[in-house]
């Protein structure tokens, strides 16, 4: 997401998280981690990314079903 902030960020992907586990079509259970990260002044591509992917891997690890921040 472009022009925001951790805050926007953050509660944006736990709009997407609730839409999913609400949905009407959600009658198995299916839920989303998602790992959110800014892009730093320094960063390039591939920092972002890795970034990214560590937070997802921590949703994942601390019991799934959450948006985890870094």
């Amino acid at each position: 997401m472009f022009n925001t902030n951790e805050n926007e960020s953050k509660k944006t992907a736990e709009r997407i998280q609730h839409t999913i586990e609400q949905a009407g079509w959600n009658s198995y259970g299916v839920t989303i981690s998602i790992g959110v990260t800014l892009f730093m002044h320094n960063d390039t591509d591939m920092s972002v990314i890795d970034r990214a992917a560590r937070a997802l891997y921590l949703s994942k690890n601390q019991g799934r079903n959450r948006v985890t921040l870094l």
